[in-house]
C-alpha cells in the first residue's frame, strides 16, 4: 500500500514538472481549467503524503509493539525457565529493580562473563574486564574464578581462588556489578531475602568496617559512621578504578576521624576520604560532601575519554577532579588542652601532641593556659592574693557568675613530616563564633607562633561545666612542599602500584582510627598534673604554717600573715612574709598570760588586754 502510494506520488510529480496534466489521472475527474487541474493534482499529492506518513507511523508503532511483544514475550520465557534453572539475579540500590534480570546457567562447560560482546555473560560497568571471569559448570556443580586479576566479591569476600558457588551467595563483578547466584533445586520457603543494603553490609564486614560482633557496644555517632563508610566504599572502589584506567597515580582510601582529631565539638565519628598521590606523596583529606562531588566529575570524564582515548569536553581540558594543589590548607592535626586548672586560678603549661586525622601523633606544640587579670596580664602574686587561688575549693561555688580571665599562649611546634611548610594554628573558644587565627610561619615545619591573646568570661554555670570537663582545641594547619618534575612523572603506572600495594584487596580501602593518643587519657593526666599541683602548694601552706609558728615563739600571729601564708606560692614571697612578721614582732619587748589577762609591754610600756581569749585576740589584732 505504501509502495502502490509511492509511485503514484512519483507519477503526479512528473506530470506537474511537465505541464502536460491528463483530468483522467485526477480522482476527482477531468477539469478545463489547467490552473484548477494543477491545484487538484497538488492536493492529491499533499492527501497521498499525509496518508503514506499516517500509514509509516502506523507500521512503525506496530513494528514497535511486535518487537516489545517478542521481547516481552522472551523475558516471561526466561522467567519462567529460572525457576527452575540455576541462575544469577541481579541485586539494585532500587528495590523495585531487583530481581529484573536473569542470567540462566544453562548446560554444562564455561561461561566467560566480561565487557566483551564475545562474552557469553555480557557485563557493562566500570572495573568490568574484556574478559572478567568465569562460571563453570559440571555435574551440576558452579564453580566461579576471576581473570587477569579481576576483582570478583563473594560474600564480601575478595575471590583469591577458583571458589564453589553455594544457593544464595552475593556476587559483586568490578564495583557496581552485584547479583545473587540461585540454584531452584536448593531453595526453599525460609530462604532469606538479600537486598542491596544487606550485601553492603556484608562488605562493610568484610573490609573489617562492621565488627563481626555484636554492634549493640556501638554509639549512635559511631553506627552512622559505620553506615557512612559502607555507602563510600563503592564510590572509592569506582573511583580507584577510574584512577587505574586513566593513569591517575591517584589512591583513595576512607577513613573515619574521631571528633578530636578534627577537633571539633560535636563527638561525632565522621567518614573522610584520604586523597594520596602516590609519586609526589602528597596527601589531602576531603570530607564526603567533596569527595562525592569529585566522583561525579571523575565518571564524567571517564565516559569523555573511554569511547575514543581524547578528553573532548573543554571543562576538562583545564580541569582534572584528581587534581589538589599543594597550596591547599591542610589539616596536619589538633593539639589538646584541658583548662581545668582555670578556674582553681592556677596555670597549665604543656608540650601538647598533636593529632593528626589518623589519630596519630603527628608533632608537638607548647600551649600555655594562664589566669590573668582583664587587662590580659598575668596575675601577680598580690592579685593572686585578691583572687583567692587556694581558697578555691569549689569553683562552681566561689567562682559562679563572676568574671573569670585568662590568657593562651602558643609557642613553638615541631611538626614531625618535613613535607609541611607554611603552617598556622586556628581555634575557637568555647561557643565563640570568631574562628581565631595565629600568623602563618613559612618555610618551616618547627615554625614559633609567638602568639598570646586574652579572654573573659562570666562564669556562668555551662562555662565552668566546659572549664572543669572539655578541653580546647588547637587546630594546626599547613601547605605542602610543590614536587619535583621527576616525582609528577613516575615511570610506575597506577596499575602497577596497586598490583605492588595490594590495594585492590577490599581490606585496604578502609583506613583504621588508630589509639596511639587517647583525649581521655590525656585529660587524666592534666587532672593529674592539676592534683600535684595543688598538692604540693598545700604542702608548701603547711611548712610555711609551721615556719612562721617557729618564728613567733608563742606569740600570736595575725590574721593577715595567715591569710599571706595561705595564698604564697614561693619561696621569695615567704621569705618576705617571715621577715615582716619578724620585723613587728621586735616591737613586743615582753608577752605574758596571767591569771589576770594578757599584758604585752612595748617599749618598756605593759598594756593590759583583758582575760582569756579576747586579750589573746587583740594582741593578734595588733601583730
Amino acid at each position: 500500500m505504501i509502495r502502490d502510494l509511492k509511485e503514484e506520488n512519483a507519477r503526479l510529480k512528473k506530470l506537474l514538472e511537465g505541464g502536460n496534466i491528463d483530468p483522467a489521472l485526477l480522482k476527482g475527474g477531468g477539469d478545463d481549467d489547467d490552473d484548477a487541474d494543477e491545484e487538484a493534482l497538488r492536493k492529491q499529492l499533499e492527501e497521498n503524503d499525509k496518508n503514506m506518513e499516517e500509514m509509516q507511523k502506523t507500521y512503525e508503532q506496530k513494528l514497535a509493539e511486535a518487537k516489545a511483544l517478542a521481547g516481552n514475550s522472551d523475558r516471561i520465557a526466561i522467567f519462567e525457565k529460572a525457576k527452575k534453572t540455576p541462575h544469577l539475579t541481579n541485586i539494585n540500590m532500587d528495590p523495585s529493580l531487583s530481581g529484573s534480570i536473569k542470567i540462566l546457567l544453562e548446560g554444562d562447560g564455561q561461561k566467560k562473563i566480561g565487557l566483551s560482546d564475545q562474552c557469553d555473560i555480557s557485563l557493562k560497568g566500570i572495573g568490568i574486564l574484556d574478559e572478567h571471569g568465569t562460571i563453570t559448570r559440571a555435574a551440576n556443580k558452579f564453580v566461579i574464578e576471576r581473570l587477569n586479576d579481576s576483582k570478583i566479591l563473594r560474600n564480601g569476600i575478595l575471590l583469591s581462588s577458583p571458589s564453589e558457588l553455594t544457593h544464595l551467595d552475593r556476587l559483586v563483578f568490578g564495583t557496581s556489578q552485584y547479583y545473587l547466584f540461585v540454584d531452584p533445586a536448593k531453595a526453599t520457603a525460609k530462604d532469606p531475602v538479600f537486598t542491596f543494603e544487606t550485601a553492603q553490609d556484608e562488605i562493610g564486614r568484610g573490609s573489617g568496617i562492621i565488627s563481626k560482633d555484636n554492634n549493640s557496644h556501638l554509639t549512635k555517632e559511631q553506627l552512622q559512621c559505620q553506615a557512612e563508610l559502607i555507602d563510600l566504599l563503592p564510590q572509592i572502589e569506582e573511583a580507584n578504578a577510574i584512577s587505574i584506567a586513566l593513569d591517575k597515580k591517584v589512591v583513595f582510601t576512607a577513613i573515619p576521624v574521631s571528633a578530636s582529631a578534627r577537633g571539633e565539638y560535636d563527638g561525632k565519628v565522621k567518614a573522610y576520604v584520604s586523597v594520596k598521590n602516590f609519586a609526589t606523596g602528597l596527601e589531602w583529606l576531603w570530607n564526603k560532601e567533596k569527595f562525592l562531588n569529585r566522583k561525579a566529575d571523575m565518571t564524567e570524564l571517564y565516559l569523555d575519554f573511554k569511547d575514543d582515548g581524547v578528553i573532548n569536553r573543554e571543562k576538562f581540558k583545564s580541569y582534572d577532579p584528581f587534581f589538589e594543589s599543594p597550596d591547599t590548607p591542610t589539616q596536619i592535626g589538633t593539639a589538646m588542652i584541658f583548662p581545668k586548672t582555670l578556674p582553681y586560678m592556677l596555670p597549665n603549661k604543656t608540650d601538647a601532641k598533636i593529632l593528626d586525622l589518623r589519630s596519630n601523633e603527628a608533632g608537638t606544640v607548647q600551649i600555655e593556659i594562664l589566669p590573668c587579670n582583664a587587662s590580659g596580664k598575668p596575675f601577680t602574686e598580690k592579685e593572686y592574693e585578691e583572687a583567692g587561688s587556694n581558697l578555691i575549693a569549689d569553683p562552681k561555688t566561689d567562682l559562679i557568675n563572676k568574671p573569670i580571665s585568662f590568657l593562651i599562649k602558643i609557642g613553638v611546634a615541631n611538626i614531625y613530616n618535613p613535607i609541611y611548610e607554611d603552617i598556622y594554628c586556628s581555634f575557637q573558644i568555647y561557643k565563640e563564633p570568631t574562628l581565631i587565627k595565629t600568623n602563618t610561619i613559612k618555610g618551616t615545619n618547627k615554625p614559633d607562633f609567638k602568639f598570646s591573646k586574652n579572654f573573659t568570661f562570666i562564669a556562668t554555670e555551662e562555662i565552668l561545666n566546659f572549664l572543669l570537663n572539655k578541653c580546647f582545641y588547637i587546630q594546626i594547619f599547613g601547605e605542602q612542599k610543590h614536587p619535583s618534575p621527576e616525582q609528577y612523572n613516575s615511570k610506575i603506572t597506577t596499575k602497577e602500584y596497586f598490583e605492588r600495594e595490594k590495594l585492590n584487596s577490599q581490606n585496604n580501602m578502609i583506613g583504621k582510627v588508630s589509639n596511639n593518643i587517647d583525649p581521655e587519657s590525656e585529660k587524666l593526666k592534666d587532672e593529674l598534673k592539676l592534683s600535684k599541683t595543688k598538692i604540693s602548694r598545700l604542702e608548701n601552706t603547711v611548712v610555711n604554717l609551721n615556719k612562721i609558728l617557729e618564728i613567733s615563739g608563742g606569740l600570736p600571729i595575725g590574721a593577715n600573715y595567715l591569710q599571706r601564708i595561705l595564698y604564697c606560692s614561693n619561696d621569695q614571697d615567704a621569705k618576705k612574709i617571715f621577715d615582716d612578721y619578724s620585723k613587728s614582732k621586735e616591737k613586743f619587748s615582753e608577752y605574758y598570760d596571767n591569771k589576770d589577762g594578757v599584758v604585752v609591754s612595748i617599749n618598756g610600756q605593759e598594756f593590759d588586754f583583758g582575760n582569756g581569749k579576747n586579750g589573746k585576740t587583740a594582741v593578734c589584732s595588733i601583730l
